[in-house]
């Protein structure tokens, strides 16, 4: 997929998730705020601001008011662009494990992620891996006095 079609995807993937929120809720003035925001990503072309809005998405749409809402959107998901949960959150994931944490997203990402896996109880390497990858977000993050 190249930029533009990236741009399209992620522009209609949020609008997806506005319109389902407002299905939901109703017309809240923090939905159509967060709508805005998409509109002024897309006009500017901004592929960077539209990944890190998709992301909030993703994270969001795992902490919807019901289980069953969370279930919906990501329903909605496969059925528009084929997106399975799963495999998306996976990708993230994987992706800073390789580049490290970048932003204050994925550091609560991984921090959900670490949250999971201990619930789970059966993953204790990678949650050491996580907590490094965390460990050194936060000393990168660090003003130096």
């Amino acid at each position: 997929m190249n930029s533009q079609e990236e741009i399209e995807y992620l522009k209609r993937r949020g609008d997806l998730f506005c319109d389902f929120l407002v299905s939901k809720s109703g017309s809240l003035p923090s939905i159509q705020d967060f709508k805005t925001i998409f509109i002024q990503l897309y006009l500017a072309a901004d592929l960077t601001g539209l990944r890190q809005m998709n992301d909030e998405v993703t994270s969001w749409s795992r902490n919807l008011p019901t289980e069953q809402d969370s279930i919906e959107f990501w329903k909605l998901l496969k059925s528009e662009f084929g997106e399975d949960y799963p495999s998306a959150y996976t990708k993230r994931i994987k992706r800073i494990k390789r580049k490290g944490v970048q932003s204050e997203f994925e550091y609560r990402l991984i921090e959900d992620h670490v949250n999971d896996l201990c619930q789970n109880g059966d993953a204790d390497l990678e949650i050491r891996e996580l907590d490094g990858l965390l460990t050194n977000f936060e000393v990168k993050s660090k003003p130096n006095i």
